[in-house]
């Protein structure tokens, strides 16, 4: 008999088995699974002509199928490539007309804010006109007439001119810049305050005011005239105000003759450098001297002043002319800052006045 080999359905490895055993259960030499053995296989049929035709249909269909797929990726391909010129194309668009659309929201926002009629739309909107009409570019274009051009000119001269005046209105008086000339003397009824700056000598060193300041200490206000400023301070004038706690020094005249003496007359001290590298000395006066004093209206916390003053010492120490004195006890003509009245405090660089003996 014939011997062939097939496989077990249970455990999948190889039986060989004689072709007497056909049709008849076994068990499998290696699982031990009932197996029925099957009939010796048959060799294969030679290809016939419909075997060959079917495989052929096969084959065309497997290529059509191929062919189907190419032609969708190569769509898909130029889908890609139409999506990518638009966007670029619109890109492109976008940054060519980007400066005239921004020009054209400019003159709109322009528009909206001369609308308003006020607000900070408004003030934008007048801001924008003047500096349209000031514009130098627009002033010389050849679309204007020479008349509009004059007239733009003259309103852009009008409101610098404005804006200066409104500056100067609203800005404190400066120190005079030219040096007033100074005597000494002791008739003071030929003394007058000459114009300039004030300057003079103290101790016989000359003296010019470069800061004034009225500051207060107890009851009294201090006049402060000083040479240099901070740490290089070479000559000071200290003169005490005695008044009232219902008067004030502005819009005032105060007139001491050398004979003149008690409670309401002027203490003076003046206080200067020997040598520069010492500590300054100081001296003070409570008569024997003779001054004019005159205080104006004060402005911004700055109170014009006049002085002429002549000292009895052996130098003949002397300053006159023109001062600013900064403060703030008084902003303006009408307000007086109480607080630093009843709460008075001197200024560090001013020295105690002098004691009398009772």
């Amino acid at each position: 008999m014939a011997e062939f080999t097939f496989s077990c359905p249970s455990c999948g490895n190889g039986i060989l088995c004689d072709s007497q055993w056909s049709g008849q259960q076994i068990a499998c030499p290696t699982c031990q699974a009932g197996v029925i053995v099957p009939g010796a296989s048959a060799p294969e049929p030679a290809p016939t002509a419909a075997s060959n035709a079917a495989a052929a249909a096969a084959a065309r269909a497997r290529m059509a199928a191929r062919k189907q797929g190419g032609q969708k990726s190569t769509g898909k391909i130029v889908t890609y490539v139409v999506v990518g010129l638009v966007a670029a194309a619109g890109f492109f668009y976008l940054m060519k007309h980007a400066g005239s659309m921004d020009t054209t929201i400019a003159e709109k926002t322009t528009a909206s804010a001369k609308a308003s009629g006020g607000g900070d739309l408004g003030h934008i909107a007048e801001l924008y006109d003047v500096l349209d009409k000031t514009d130098p570019d627009k002033m010389r274009s050849p679309r204007m007439t020479k008349a509009e051009q004059a007239a733009m000119k003259r309103e852009a001269a009008q409101f610098e001119a404005e804006m200066k005046a409104d500056i100067a209105a609203h800005s404190a008086p400066q120190m005079p810049t030219n040096l007033a000339t100074v005597e000494w003397n002791m008739d003071l009824d030929s003394v007058q305050f000459p114009a300039g700056r004030a300057n003079g000598s103290l101790s016989g060193i000359n003296f010019v005011v470069d800061v004034a300041r009225l500051d207060r200490a107890g009851y009294s206000q201090i006049l402060t005239l000083r040479q240099g400023d901070g740490a290089a301070v070479n000559g000071e004038l200290f003169i005490y105000l005695s008044i009232s706690p219902s008067e004030t020094v502005t819009n005032r005249t105060w007139t001491v003759t050398k004979d003149m003496k008690g409670k309401g007359v002027p203490q003076i001290i003046k206080r200067w450098k020997t040598n520069p590298r010492y500590a300054p000395v100081q001296k003070a006066f409570s008569t024997g001297y003779t001054m004019k004093l005159e205080m104006g209206s004060p402005t911004n916390g700055v109170i014009p002043g006049k002085i002429a003053l002549s000292l009895p010492d052996a130098e003949k120490s002397v300053v006159a002319g023109e001062f600013q004195a900064e403060t703030a006890l008084y902003q303006s003509a009408s307000s007086v800052n109480y607080n630093n009245y009843y709460n008075p405090s001197a200024p560090a660089a001013a020295p105690a006045p002098m004691r009398r003996r009772r």
